[in-house]
């Protein structure tokens, strides 16, 4: 058994148990991965609404990138994030997110990298 299939049954045990505490609760969750859920999670009745909040298309990504990298120098060119935002097709706003975390260190070297490569095609 995987860890997915504990915290699945894990969580299946919870929710049966606040069941009892019906209109009293409210429970939230969120996933980037719908497809993983386990379908007995999200049977019929357990919750009251859904909400689906889609990826980004490229013209968002475009924007949450230039937003995330305003600060930078040099300035990324329009043409440069619109490459970027080709490339991170399937990628959600928090994958876009730059900050100066470890993660985003490699991040921007991916960039670097990236920007290199578009020059080179020129």
């Amino acid at each position: 058994m995987g860890w997915t299939d504990e915290v699945g049954t894990s969580l299946d045990c919870a929710l049966n148990e606040l069941m009892s505490f019906a209109g009293q609760v409210i429970v939230i969750g969120a996933t980037n991965r719908p497809d993983a859920v386990d379908s007995a999670l999200r049977r019929p009745g357990r919750f009251d609404r859904e909400f689906y909040f889609p990826l980004p298309n490229r013209t968002a990504r475009k924007e949450i990138i230039g937003i995330n990298t305003r600060e930078w120098e040099p300035k990324l060119s329009d043409e440069f994030l619109d490459q970027l935002a080709i490339l991170t097709k399937g990628y959600g706003g928090a994958d876009l997110r730059v900050n100066h975390s470890p993660v985003s260190v490699g991040w921007k070297l991916m960039l670097m990298m990236c920007r290199r490569c578009v020059r080179k095609r020129r």
